[in-house]
């Protein structure tokens, strides 16, 4: 037989359950009511620019793309480095 305070802890332990359930749930909504007005504000400004200004900005951004992926490549073999000197110091 269970005793009462163990009943207690079962009790808090699934109420505290709930609460996060309805938690994540109340956060899965506001994160999908975001993205709808993202995409609205988003279709307004691209309704804004021309052929040429969309092609000028993506070329903007696959250029700083491309950058970063070169910082983070270089970053990885630093890290590479530092794990192979730490492994010989053990």
């Amino acid at each position: 037989m269970a005793t009462f305070e163990e009943l207690s802890s079962e009790e808090e332990t699934e109420e505290e359950e709930e609460a996060n359930l309805a938690l994540m749930a109340s956060n899965d909504s506001d994160v999908d009511s975001e993205e709808e007005s993202d995409s609205e504000v988003t279709d307004e400004v691209f309704s804004d620019c021309s052929k040429s200004q969309l092609i000028i900005a993506l070329n903007k951004v696959i250029e700083k793309h491309l950058r970063v992926l070169g910082k983070q490549k270089d970053l990885q073999e630093k890290l590479n480095t530092l794990d192979e000197q730490t492994y010989h110091f053990q």
